[in-house]
């Protein structure tokens, strides 16, 4: 019986020693590629422990209550709110979509987090945030990390305009429509009166963003259903589709990102009143701009960590 070279799986970013625990092709791709992406696992948990012991934080430079909670439930969180993107699924989506060393794409950048592990992984980033005083807080905690993603202050409409440059990979997390508040400023999607208005901004961003991206890439959004002001469903999933089908991109996958249970805890509370169901996943959309075949064969094993591959 043929034994593992002792190296073969080596250390992983954080220097701890790998064990092949999880099945030959979680070996490969960290975790197995399924439609759905446990971010409740006990292996999830722990690896993005690992990465918030960095030490940056994505809420910081954004509002306490951007959620919009009520007093009552404000204070049942002790005065903060969860809204931090989830590292574990970036890191999975640039080891798994983006050619090694490429230029990934963020036109709603919002916090830190999604330019932090692309340069921490070895990916170029430009991201863009509407409001200066989130894009000096991200700045400041990827120089104490002596990391060197890049942002840009300004509106996600003119990107094509702000970035001369063609990316490799599309990854973002857009607005929800009236969901959250972050600022005042009238160009925020946030404060669109209409979601109709909100629509024709979103599928403009979309288009800029689209047009930086090299051909025969990939692109995935991560996105939620959300509500109009009367509280009826309105389906942002199938409008973002749309949206990047109107860009040119052709949609390739669709997976559930399933997470922990939070602050929904609290919001079950409202259900007696309104019967509205409390989300605990996210859909992981992902497209792809020219041939499918050959974006895969561009990013071969090269997105890959090295210990995955036994070169270490």
């Amino acid at each position: 019986m043929k034994t593992r070279p002792k190296a073969l799986y080596g250390y992983n970013l954080f220097g701890d020693p790998v064990k092949p625990s999880a099945g030959i092709v979680a070996e490969k791709f960290i975790v197995p590629p399924f439609s759905i992406l446990d971010g409740t696992s006990a292996f999830w948990v722990k690896r993005r422990r690992m990465w918030d012991s960095m030490g940056f934080n994505s809420i910081l430079g954004r509002p306490i209550n951007m959620l919009k909670f009520s007093p009552a439930s404000l204070d049942a969180c002790g005065g903060k709110l969860p809204g931090e993107f989830d590292p574990v699924l970036c890191e999975l989506a640039y080891r798994w979509f983006c050619p090694a060393k490429g230029l990934i794409l963020d036109p709603f950048s919002g916090g830190s987090v999604r330019g932090i592990v692309a340069a921490f992984c070895g990916y170029h980033y430009v991201g863009m945030d509407l409001r200066e005083e989130q894009v000096a807080e991200n700045r400041k905690q990827a120089a104490q990390l002596s990391l060197t993603p890049s942002w840009i202050t300004g509106d996600s409409r003119t990107f094509a305009k702000r970035v001369n440059t063609e990316g490799d990979f599309i990854f973002s997390s857009p607005p929800y429509f009236n969901r959250e508040h972050h600022c005042d400023l009238p160009e925020d999607l946030n404060n669109s009166d209409t979601y109709e208005q909100f629509l024709v901004a979103y599928r403009t961003i979309i288009q800029q963003v689209s047009s930086r991206l090299r051909n025969n890439r990939f692109a995935c959004f991560e996105v939620a259903e959300t509500r109009d002001k009367d509280g009826r469903a309105i389906s942002l999933v199938s409008d973002t589709i749309d949206a990047f089908r109107r860009a040119g991109l052709d949609f390739y996958n669709h997976a559930i990102h399933k997470k922990s249970i939070g602050s929904a805890s609290i919001r079950t509370n409202m259900f007696g009143a309104s019967r509205k169901l409390v989300p605990v996943h996210e859909h992981v959309l992902v497209f792809v701009k020219g041939d499918p075949k050959v974006a895969t064969k561009l990013i071969g094993n090269e997105g890959l960590p090295k210990y995955i591959l036994g070169e270490e």
